[in-house]
């Protein structure tokens, strides 16, 4: 699909169907990686998904007393 300039952001990011497999592949991404940084002693703080489905995540290291 080609993006024109004037076309509808669902045009420019293809079809819903498209989205919702995207959508779901970047979820089982996203929490692989929440639970390898786990793994590693990270937290994580948050995170955030754009309309493109991808995931802008942020992780802290655990605090020590």
């Amino acid at each position: 699909m080609e993006y024109r300039a004037g076309d509808s952001d669902e045009a420019a990011q293809g079809s819903g169907a498209e989205l919702r497999i995207k959508a779901a592949s970047m979820a089982e991404r996203l929490e692989k990686t929440a639970n390898e940084m786990a793994q590693r002693g990270y937290e994580s703080v948050i995170f955030s998904v754009t309309n493109s489905a991808k995931a802008i995540a942020v992780f802290s290291i655990g605090k020590t007393d």
